[in-house]
């Protein structure tokens, strides 16, 4: 007979038990990736935002007319939606790397928090068009896809031969 004794613990059965058994999702992993683009986003928008403000003032165009043309800019715009793609890409990295195993469900959760907070820009709107809010929705999911995919592509793989390295 080949049955497990059901006396033995998880541990002498053979099957990890739940305390040795990683979680599905690493909490902190996700939180950290999303920071980390919230914090990329933040510093390269920022950095956007200085050059075109000091390249427009170079014209000598008044302040108040300064923030109207940055807006109506679609340069700026599609800027703004590569830095997007961008640190979406990067936080989403940066969960799958945390987590220590890649297999995209931390990559994926990361463009869910992001996708979510980015609906929530759609809702409000402000000035900006329609179409650009659109297409910021439109890439984030691929981009954290992209990111884990690159966390997956570089993640440290055994030798190719270990299986002949074996006693």
């Amino acid at each position: 007979m080949n049955d497990p004794n059901p006396y033995a613990s998880p541990n002498e059965s053979g099957e990890p038990s739940r305390e040795t058994r990683p979680p599905w999702l690493s909490i902190k992993a996700v939180v950290l990736g999303w920071l980390a683009d919230m914090v990329a986003t933040f510093m390269a928008s920022l950095a956007l935002a200085l050059v075109a403000f000091f390249a427009i003032m170079s014209r000598d165009t008044p302040p108040v007319e300064a923030a109207g043309i940055f807006h109506r800019s679609m340069l700026m715009q599609l800027a703004s939606v590569a830095i997007r793609f961008l640190a979406t890409m990067f936080g989403a990295y940066t969960a799958e790397r945390i987590a220590e195993r890649s297999e995209m469900r931390h990559a994926v959760a990361v463009g869910i928090l992001t996708l979510g907070g980015f609906t929530a820009l759609f809702f409000w709107r402000g000035t900006q068009p329609t179409w650009f809010l659109a297409l910021g929705m439109a890439v984030i999911i691929p981009a954290a896809l992209a990111g884990g995919w690159l966390a997956k592509s570089f993640a440290p793989r055994p030798p190719s031969d270990w299986m002949d390295k074996l006693p």
